[in-house]
């Protein structure tokens, strides 16, 4: 009888242990992507409080004591591209081991709506159906929600994993994302892990962290304050009424983004700023805070950003969307470890959300390869420097390194414009140099041009580009003598 107890008192004990072994965060569970060539983070819960936990991937292993809640964080250096791999975590009161873990790309996609606009209900859709089912290249998706204070667990955590794609798991994920993924795994042949979030008709200051808006944002934050002052910091709700969530500074990163820290990524694809569109020039501010709050808090102070500039639109709330493009090329101009995706000669001139998506998730892979990864392909949009009068007629220059100008469409350039003396804008002839290095702009009736402008209204119906299909960004230039 005393054995039959001490064998039941084992087994119960061991139960316990196993129930209480350390768990890694959804990120790194059975299936993960970790980025590669970065030194690693891994981070979880589930110990025992002060108890010592060791992670172990390809014979290298890092040690953490567990806090009080029995959280833990371990650093583990950097590895090349491969798997699978098992990742094992080890406590005295027990192991898990995530199995299946790759090595690779790993990519934050977040945004708004368009960012949000899935697979079946794009252009991608017929791509992703051919597709076959593909072991590496792996889908993590954020559940919504928002807090008004920093959190440190996903909503519905128990649920958050990964999935490999297939055409089924495809279905329903961002389009831009997973062209991007697709395109990316097809160019580099390395496992990519794609983690997407996005939350249609949001601003982005609702996407950064509190510290980056304090210098611009001190008014919204204030605000903010006053309306949860009377919450408390361990609030688990996610919904306070007064507040909404557009324009909400810093709810909606608090909830979905705070959670990934300090996970290391490959880097950032955003879209977002539709939104915004009342914010002219002033989104650049919105834009860069976003950028140096994510750096700053998952400590990597050259975290690459890839924004996608507003495709076209020719509908209402629409008329801010050439001075956000605008802002958005400032910024990346600007800033550091930055690539724009112009994405101008898509869209529909009747609802904010085009179908086209593929086009965009393929040179924003190309921008990838190039910004991140230094792969001698031709990735960057062609950028006007210079504008030259010749006569009464316009040289336009671009940087160099293109793979050669042309019509995306085969069809006569469109949406240039010529402003005279008077400052009124129109419309003007445009034709590629036989060089495919310039532009030559001119207006019937305008002797002397003073500035040249292309692609600057809502729905510009834009279509210069280059011969690997990359869309010319927006622009208005001063013409010199």
């Amino acid at each position: 009888m005393k054995n039959q107890l001490f064998t039941f008192v084992a087994l119960v004990c061991a139960a316990t242990s196993a129930l209480a072994a350390p768990k890694p965060f959804p990120l790194f569970a059975d299936g993960a992507v970790l980025v590669r060539d970065k030194p690693l983070v891994v981070f979880g819960d589930g110990a025992n409080p002060g108890e010592t936990v060791s992670v172990s991937l390809l014979k290298k292993t890092a040690t953490a004591t567990a806090d009080d809640k029995g959280n833990w964080k371990v650093a583990l250096p950097a590895f090349k591209a491969g798997g699978p791999y098992d990742l094992k975590i080890a406590a005295p009161s027990g192991e898990t081991v995530s199995k299946g873990v790759l090595v690779g790309d790993l990519w934050l996609c977040a945004g708004q709506s368009n960012m949000g606009v899935d697979v079946k209900s794009s252009d991608v859709a017929p791509i992703a159906e051919a597709a076959p089912v593909d072991p590496q290249l792996k889908i993590f998706g954020l559940s919504l929600i928002a807090r008004p204070y920093p959190f440190r667990t996903l909503n519905e955590q128990d649920k958050a994993k990964w999935r490999e794609s297939s055409p089924e798991s495809a279905r329903g994920t961002s389009a831009v994302a997973w062209s991007f993924a697709h395109n990316l795994r097809a160019q580099s042949g390395i496992p990519v892990g794609i983690v997407v979030g996005a939350w249609g008709g949001t601003r982005a200051i609702a996407w950064t962290p509190r510290e980056a808006l304090q210098k611009d944002f001190s008014g919204d934050l204030a605000r903010f304050d006053d309306k949860i002052k009377d919450i408390k910091p361990d609030f688990d709700g996610w919904w306070v009424p007064a507040l909404g969530y557009p324009d909400t500074p810093t709810y909606i990163y608090n909830a979905i983004i705070n959670p990934l820290v300090p996970t290391a990524f490959t880097g950032v694809v955003w879209y977002q700023g539709e939104q915004d569109g009342g914010m002219g020039m002033g989104y650049t501010k919105s834009l860069s805070a976003l950028i140096s709050g994510w750096r700053d808090k998952f400590q990597d102070p050259t975290l690459p950003f890839l924004v996608v500039q507003l495709p076209a639109f020719g509908g209402d709330y629409c008329d801010g969307f050439p001075s956000i493009r605008a802002a958005q090329a400032a910024v990346v101009k600007d800033t550091a470890n930055t690539a724009l995706v112009v994405s101008v000669d898509t869209g529909d001139p009747k609802t904010i959300h085009p179908t086209q998506k593929a086009e965009i998730g393929r040179r924003a892979a190309l921008a990838a390869q190039g910004l991140v990864h230094g792969a001698k392909i031709h990735w960057q949009a062609p950028f006007a420097q210079s504008a030259e009068d010749e006569d009464g007629s316009v040289r336009v220059g671009f940087q160099r390194g293109l793979s050669g100008l042309q019509s995306l469409d085969n069809k006569d350039l469109r949406a240039f414009e010529l402003a005279g003396e008077d400052g009124k804008w129109v419309a003007a002839q445009a034709s590629i140099a036989p060089n495919a290095k310039t532009v030559s702009v001119k207006a019937d009736g305008l002797a002397k041009p003073l500035k040249v402008r292309y692609a600057v209204k809502p729905y510009p119906d834009a279509n210069l580009g280059t011969k690997d299909g990359l869309a010319a960004a927006p622009f208005v230039l001063d013409v010199t003598p």
